[in-house]
């Protein structure tokens, strides 16, 4: 008997501990996915910025035979009609920030993946500014953001596998669905412009 008496709240301050324990990590965890959530939805509406307004150009460029320099000036238009990207940025840098607070090299590898479109819209502006400046730079614009989307979608994917399995299937059918929207819309502006064009053809 007197060993269980001393032996009993030896006991309850390791149970006691364990749960500590057990609760603050479940706690840290919970706050962890949290974080995850927020610098992964702000990571999908980056690159959907990007994806959308490139495959748009590519897409209506191609079918409407839009000049080179001209596509600069419409993909000007286009960047001005969305919403403004500064509230993203920093909203996705407090994010990476927290997050690096509790996994410093996801959250290193995370860093400046939302700066490609302000850096080209600089670029584009620089470019529009001097004789025949546009004259090439889409060709080069439009490669590099076909070259940053498989790396967007591989920092999107790290931070759904970081997140749950589950978020990352569900971003992996999000961006499958993107896809098929593209080939959609290539659909229906393939059959507008050759209409366009049939009337323009009729009124001349």
């Amino acid at each position: 008997m007197e060993i269980l008496q001393f032996i009993a709240p030896l006991l309850g301050v390791i149970v006691g501990a364990i749960l500590t324990g057990l609760t603050s990590a479940i706690r840290m965890r919970r706050e962890r996915r949290r974080v995850i959530a927020i610098a992964l939805a702000d990571l999908l509406e980056v690159r959907h910025r990007i994806y959308a307004i490139d495959a748009a150009i590519k897409e209506i460029g191609a079918l409407a035979n839009i000049p080179a320099e001209t596509i600069s000036t419409f993909r000007n238009q286009l960047e001005s009609i969305l919403p403004d990207g500064l509230e993203l940025n920093k909203r996705y840098d407090a994010a990476v920030t927290t997050l690096a607070g509790i996994d410093p090299i996801l959250g290193f590898r995370l860093r400046s993946k939302n700066l490609l479109p302000g850096i080209l819209n600089t670029a584009r502006a620089l470019a529009a500014s001097t004789p025949d400046g546009l004259q090439g730079f889409e060709q080069m614009e439009s490669r590099l953001r076909s070259a940053a989307i498989p790396k967007m979608n591989a920092a999107v994917f790290e931070l759904a596998k970081a997140h749950s399995y589950i978020t990352a299937f569900k971003v992996w059918r999000l961006i499958n669905q993107a896809e098929a929207q593209k080939s959609e819309a290539t659909k229906i502006f393939g059959d507008l412009i050759p209409q366009q064009n049939r009337n323009k053809e009729s009124t001349m």
